[in-house]
């Protein structure tokens, strides 16, 4: 499943939850997941603090306190000398702002290209949120 074509902005930015909720994407921002990562390779360790770095933009792009993480696929490509995983997240950091009729959510999602479509995996679990459990109820 892919993003459906929204009325409103006749461009997909809609998506329908296995719940049945109707959600909107009103803003999507996109960066690097390793923008901040100056040499070498990240060890498991890094990346938790590039995801806890990623969930800092995204409160600060759309206003919201903590967004909705989609936990990413690590992979470990190699091992340093005392043993650490070399372990690498996609290579983009995504931040959405979802919103439905009375709800607002921003999520957080990682994967390996720009822009849209939303790649599989973190798509199946966009639409596996429990919208009523993790939004926050906004003005109409």
């Amino acid at each position: 499943m892919q993003l459906e074509r929204d009325s409103y902005y006749d461009f997909p930015a809609r998506l329908t939850l296995s719940s049945g909720e109707n959600i909107q994407i009103s803003g999507l921002h996109q960066q690097p997941t390793y923008v901040n990562l100056l040499l070498g390779k990240p060890r498991p360790a890094d990346n938790d603090r590039f995801i806890a770095e990623a969930c800092k933009v995204a409160a600060s792009v759309f206003h919201r306190p903590q967004p909705y993480v989609i936990t990413p696929a690590r992979r470990v490509y190699d091992n340093f000398r005392d043993g650490d995983a070399v372990e690498w997240l996609p290579a983009v950091a995504c931040v959405a702002n979802l919103r439905s009729s009375d709800a607002g959510l921003t999520a957080l999602w990682f994967q390996w290209s720009y822009a849209l479509p939303i790649e599989a995996e973190p798509l199946r679990q966009l639409l596996e949120i429990d919208w009523r459990s993790h939004s926050q109820e906004e003005e109409p």
